[in-house]
């Protein structure tokens, strides 16, 4: 004995979308999008550019904009898709290592030597401006020869 599938009919007394008009329909979906013109606005981009140079994590970035763009729907992986469409990135590998070298030195001095690696690392990225990787931090052996004394 063949099993029957079951296949719901739209009868239009019951249909739920048959009540509305197309137009009005149309109408309610357009008013829920609140994505339009992001990709435009110069004022965002350079919000998200400052957030991303003070080092702050996504979630803090998504909570910042949320409360200045409402207008705009945001979420972790939106974040993301936005940071891409801009070009923004938190580490940048095309830096030249004599300027991250000059960084780690004049770090290094004084004040500097009593650092951790991490704290380093975030001085080297948010004061001297630099996006470099941490590794890239660690592989300079005056670093390493300065800490072991």
């Amino acid at each position: 004995m063949a099993k029957q599938r079951h296949r719901p009919q739209c009868i239009e007394s019951k249909c739920m979308i048959s009540n509305y008009p197309p137009e009005s329909l149309l109408f309610k979906m357009a008013a829920t999008i609140r994505n339009s013109g992001w990709e435009e606005d110069i004022e965002l981009e350079n919000d998200l550019k400052e957030q991303v140079s003070r080092n702050l994590r996504q979630s803090e970035i998504v909570d910042f904009v949320r409360v200045k763009y409402p207008m705009y729907s945001w979420s972790l992986r939106t974040l993301s898709r936005r940071l891409h469409h801009f070009g923004i990135r938190y580490t940048d590998y095309s830096v030249d290592m004599d300027e991250v070298r000059e960084a780690v030195e004049k770090e290094m001095k004084w004040p500097g030597r009593l650092l951790g690696y991490r704290s380093l690392h975030k001085k080297v990225r948010e004061v001297h401006e630099l996006k470099v990787p941490r590794n890239l931090v660690y592989q300079f052996p005056s670093m390493r020869l300065r800490r072991s004394k």
